[in-house]
């Protein structure tokens, strides 16, 4: 039982792992995209 856990904790770290490296290109390709009429935007909103 306690062998099957840690492999599914394992598959899940590396789940995680990819996931959270997947978001960070997403975010970096959003900032780049972002024009600075956008930004401006932003900072008039807050």
């Amino acid at each position: 039982m306690s062998v099957t856990h840690s492999k599914v904790v394992e598959t899940l770290m590396e789940l995680v792992e990819r996931t959270s490296s997947d978001i960070r290109d997403h975010v970096q390709i959003d900032n780049n995209a972002q024009s600075p009429e956008k930004q401006s935007d932003l900072k008039n909103q807050y």
